[in-house]
């Protein structure tokens, strides 16, 4: 924790090396079921570290059966949604330096990845997604892939309709420019 790790502002804050919090047995979104996730986090990782850093996962012990929101190779977006045989990602072209509301979207037919607000990205998949563990600042199959930087907020929704979404967005946006 920082009092003053977001723009003066309290969060969490992640060394992308071992920190990270987790809650065992989780009662959220299963299987395919629908659910939004909203990450406000500031992104410390150098743009040319070829990894996957996330911010939260939450599911079962491998990466078919895990839901997650992070950064990939050239610090751009990712949402995960396992689907029992593989992990499609949706993956923004929108490059995370600095701080980001990051905004997955997860149906019983897709992932969805929106950036600040902007263009979603879409993969097609049926999550199969468990729910053993959720894991803030790094990835719920495997005690790795540790997120480095700040995470002031993270929320998860229903399907929201598109006046509710504009709305978690604007207070998002609001919250990412403290």
């Amino acid at each position: 924790y920082s009092a003053t790790g977001f723009n003066g502002s309290p969060c969490l804050t992640f060394d992308g090396g071992d920190d990270y919090l987790e809650l065992a047995s989780q009662p959220f979104p299963a299987g395919a079921d629908p659910v939004m996730i909203w990450i406000v986090a500031q992104q410390d990782e150098l743009a040319g570290n070829a990894g996957i850093r996330v911010a939260a996962s939450y599911g079962g012990t491998a990466s078919t059966v895990t839901r997650y929101v992070g950064r990939t190779t050239g610090n751009v977006g990712l949402a995960v949604a396992g689907n029992g045989a593989s992990a499609p990602a949706a993956i923004s072209a929108t490059v995370m330096s600095s701080r980001h509301l990051m905004r997955a979207r997860i149906t019983a037919t897709e992932v969805a990845l929106s950036i600040d607000g902007g263009a979603e990205v879409t993969t097609p998949t049926v999550p199969a997604t468990g729910t053993t563990r959720f894991r803030i600042g790094c990835w719920s199959a495997a005690v790795s892939n540790f997120w480095k930087g700040g995470i002031r907020h993270i929320w998860m929704t229903p399907p929201l309709n598109p006046e509710q979404e504009a709305k978690n967005v604007a207070w998002g946006l609001a919250q990412r420019n403290l």
